[in-house]
């Protein structure tokens, strides 16, 4: 036996060679050989039974939409603080039949190959958002899918939230100041400068 073995109405259907296909019973018996001149370099076989892949209602074959465009790359953002924040895309719209998945990775300088996760929602909450440091690189990607299609993936190049400045150590204050001997204006300025 050569190649997958395919069930078809009480019958089972698989590969002798690259020339001949089997059909047989259940329990393998009473078989027969399908062959012919044409038939050569077969690598499967399988019987697609149309009433069998039925549409849904209102639907047709030219109608039924299931393949999902890529994600918007310009819509995934990063929503939230700098300790605790999500990425987010606009939803996928052009499907008119089933369900959209997301898949999404996530990679930065603590974990560069996360494995992916699966969501219905445009909007996740960021792994290690509690771990990174404010406006850190992130890379996201979003595949959209759905049971029979796949979209490209679309990927960016995000950076998580900034976080408000640490108090200035060091600081200090230098005066300088200018006067042309022509007028009587004098302009003072004051630099301050200290460390982060």
């Amino acid at each position: 036996m050569q190649g997958p073995l395919c069930y078809f109405s009480e019958h089972l259907l698989w590969l002798q060679d690259d020339r001949n296909a089997v059909i047989g019973d259940l329990s393998g018996q009473n078989t027969a050989v399908i062959n012919g001149i044409t038939l050569s370099s077969l690598y499967m076989v399988a019987i697609a039974d149309p009433a069998h892949h039925q549409y849904p209602k209102n639907l047709t074959s030219e109608t039924v939409v299931v393949l999902p465009n890529a994600v918007d790359f310009d819509s995934i953002r990063v929503e939230g603080t700098w300790r605790n924040f999500n990425i987010s895309w606009n939803p996928v719209k052009n499907i008119n039949y089933g369900t959209v998945f997301y898949e999404v990775k996530f990679a930065d300088y603590i974990n560069t190959n996360s494995n992916p996760e699966i969501t219905i929602e445009t909007t996740m909450p960021y792994n290690n958002s509690d771990q990174i440091l404010p406006y850190s690189v992130l890379e996201v990607t979003v595949k959209a899918f759905t049971y029979w299609e796949t979209a490209h993936h679309s990927r960016k190049i995000l950076r998580s939230p900034q976080s408000v400045p640490s108090q200035p150590t060091s600081p200090r204050a230098f005066v300088e100041f200018s006067k042309k001997n022509v007028y009587m204006d004098m302009k003072v300025w004051l630099i301050f400068r200290y460390k982060i």
